[in-house]
């Protein structure tokens, strides 16, 4: 009897050791978020958001899934990549990655980070294991600061510059003469997208043809530079003296908590009488010029005469190499259709049509088959790498919204998707990776012709 209870006793304390290590040896994971720097925020301000994704499991066996952030009232960019990161806990090693996106405020009042979900496949002893993690909503104050009182449009950055050029580079015009304007705005720790318009509006003499903003966002070892550039060309319509405006913009650097003042200044221009000008056709205050009717002098008939037989003999040409070569005529121009079906262009023009189509589906099909089909970006293999290669944040954040759209969770889909944006990234980038990979090429030297000598 206390035979049997003895070995009850021992198959009892083997259960409860191995249910032990099997508890142990089952991964676990945290997640967690917090907003810099600390305190309260000023709208427009960027601050970061710094999200943690740790896990107690041997190693990873892929990226941890970050999901796209949405913040209410507020522009949230994401990182290109994250950083890779260990802690020390209760005597154990966890690793993680951490990922910091870069939060812009747009409104006053409460700015709630919502709780974030992070999942990852972690490998240990019982092999590959998925665990999720979920961080606490985040709460924090967003306040228009006591100095910026007068100056409610000033941007927030710690380093601005502005300038400005003119093509030509005169003072003196003639009447329909033009004339360009180009400001252009650089700050950096803020997006291209909160600076703004400061092309003012000019005299009635100078008629104006504004050109889209360009707006560029660049990320360079965590230090984020915005710029906007706006043109303008004016056309001289009236002789006169005339005064493009000064231009002046305040911004405001949180660290040293000043107030400062750009500014560039005006250009005076004077505009002389042009009598070869022939004015602008709807303006009822421009004379009348006579038409003069021009007859075909009569060496005419003879010139279209030849031209006739010209076209008609090469027309005899081409009949006698279709009869004679068509198979191999028609064999050229197949091969030449497929290849250019196959193009790189073809598909990059599929992909633009589906993007103007505005739809995602067809957008994001395209686009991967269009990667495919170019060189100038060696070793990219998704979107993501893409993105990243070309160093475009803009064009990170549309794929983003693109895969949020297709895959994402409580998306409306009722909702229209405009695809113009995307197309107009994805052609900038493309322009760019031609320009580096052209540069690449020149770079490379020839081979010595005598390499003994």
């Amino acid at each position: 009897m206390m035979q049997k209870a003895f070995n009850l006793a021992v198959i009892v304390l083997l259960l409860a050791v191995f249910v032990t290590n099997a508890e142990a040896q089952t991964p676990t994971a945290l997640a967690g978020a917090k907003l810099l720097p600390e305190g309260e925020l000023a709208v427009r301000q960027r601050c970061e958001l710094a999200v943690r994704f740790l896990s107690d499991g041997f190693a990873f066996s892929g990226a941890p899934s970050f999901p796209d952030i949405q913040i209410e009232g507020a522009i949230v960019v994401p990182p290109r990549s994250g950083m890779n990161l260990t802690e020390r806990r209760s005597g154990q090693t966890w690793m993680g990655v951490e990922r910091r996106y870069s939060v812009y405020p747009t409104r006053t009042g409460e700015l709630i980070v919502p709780s974030i979900t992070i999942g990852a496949s972690v490998r240990n002893s019982n092999g590959v294991t998925d665990v999720t993690a979920k961080s606490e909503s985040l709460v924090r104050q967003v306040v228009i600061p006591s100095v910026l009182s007068n100056h409610l449009e000033a941007i927030i950055t710690s380093k601005l510059i502005l300038s400005q050029r003119f093509e030509p580079d005169v003072n003196e015009l003639k009447v329909g003469d033009a004339i360009k304007r180009t400001v252009i705005v650089t700050a950096e720790n803020t997006v291209a997208m909160l600076l703004p318009h400061l092309l003012p509006a000019e005299h009635d003499g100078l008629k104006e043809y504004p050109d889209q903003p360009v707006l560029n966002d660049r990320e360079y070892r965590g230090s984020l530079t915005a710029t906007r550039t706006d043109s303008v060309t004016y056309i001289a319509q009236k002789q006169g003296h005339y005064e493009l405006s000064p231009i002046s913009v305040f911004w405001w650097d949180p660290e040293q908590g000043q107030v400062r003042e750009a500014a560039i200044p005006a250009l005076g221009l004077t505009v002389l009488a042009n009598p070869l000008w022939a004015g602008d056709p709807n303006d009822p205050n421009t004379p009348v010029q006579t038409e003069i009717e021009v007859t075909t002098p009569s060496g005419g008939s003879k010139y279209l005469i030849t031209t006739a037989a010209v076209i008609f003999f090469l027309f005899l040409i081409g009949w006698w190499l279709l009869r004679r070569h068509g198979h191999t005529i028609r064999g050229i121009i197949t091969d030449f259709r497929v290849h250019c079906a196959e193009s790189e262009k073809a598909y990059f023009q599929h992909f633009r049509q589906a993007c103007l189509a505005n739809d995602p589906q067809a957008a994001l099909r395209t686009l991967l088959a269009w990667l495919d089909r170019q060189s100038e970006f060696s070793g990219v293999t998704t979107l993501e790498d893409f993105a990243g290669q070309v160093g475009y944040t803009e064009l990170s954040r549309l794929i983003n919204d693109l895969h949020a759209r297709l895959f994402g969770k409580d998306v409306n889909v009722s909702l229209s998707w405009s695809g113009e944006d995307l197309a107009r990234a994805v052609a900038r980038a493309r322009r760019k990776g031609r320009k580096q990979h052209s540069r690449t090429q020149k770079d490379v030297g020839l081979c010595p012709l005598n390499p003994s000598a």
